[in-house]
């Protein structure tokens, strides 16, 4: 009997390891994803350099030092920072660089310029030129005005539209700023000339001298990017 019981065991023993599942595979591990891709590259900044005024153009212009361009950064680019408001085209502003020059004392005349050159969306650029018009000019003089004017730029090869606004101010020193604007392409580059001195008559007569050189200097800069 104890033969019969334990021959009956042995033959379970080979039924039961069968039915015992096996155990799973190990499975490979995933790779890692890849990182995401760059949703946007920083513009390239030489055909806005090139736009800028050069130091033999200052030399023109009678400046005797020159700086390099600066990129402008920051949430709130715009075309001409003297503008109450800003202009609806500032919002497209891509990319922009500045430039500053000085000469002079205003004890006898004193010459400021600051270049500003902005980037737009393709059809941007000569709208920006048009709502600088509507906006006046954003002249910004340090005394009081005394009268606004539109001076004719010359016509010049690859200009899309250009404008200059200009305002005389009487206060401690004769003044004259003005704002000049030229677009090609993409590209505006604007110019706010200051000049301010004891004595108006050679104070008109230096801004008349300046501002004569600035517009088709602007012109060449602006076409040459």
């Amino acid at each position: 009997m104890l033969r019969r019981i334990a021959a009956t065991a042995l033959l379970l023993l080979p039924l039961a390891a069968c039915s015992a599942p096996a155990p799973a595979a190990p499975q490979p591990s995933a790779p890692p994803p890849p990182p995401p891709a760059s949703s946007s590259q920083a513009p390239d900044a030489a055909p806005v350099v090139r736009a800028m005024l050069t130091a033999q153009d200052a030399a023109t212009l009678g400046f005797t030092s020159d700086t390099q361009p600066r990129a402008v950064s920051g949430p709130g680019l715009q075309l001409v920072g003297s503008c109450r408001d800003k202009l609806p085209s500032d919002a497209e502003i891509i990319q922009e660089q500045a430039k500053d020059w000085y000469t002079g004392d205003p004890l006898s005349v004193a010459v400021n310029l600051h270049q500003q050159t902005a980037q737009y969306p393709d059809g941007k650029a000569a709208q920006a030129v048009a709502e600088l018009l509507a906006a006046g000019g954003c002249t910004a003089g340090t005394g009081s005005p005394t009268g606004t004017k539109q001076p004719q730029l010359a016509a010049a090869p690859g200009v899309d539209a250009q404008a200059a606004v200009c305002s005389e101010y009487e206060g401690p020193f004769a003044e004259r700023n003005c704002v000049v604007v030229v677009a090609h392409g993409t590209l505006v580059t604007s110019a706010a000339l200051d000049v301010q001195g004891n004595a108006a008559g050679e104070a008109k007569r230096k801004a008349d001298a300046v501002f004569g050189k600035l517009g088709p200097l602007l012109a060449a800069a602006v076409t040459r990017a």
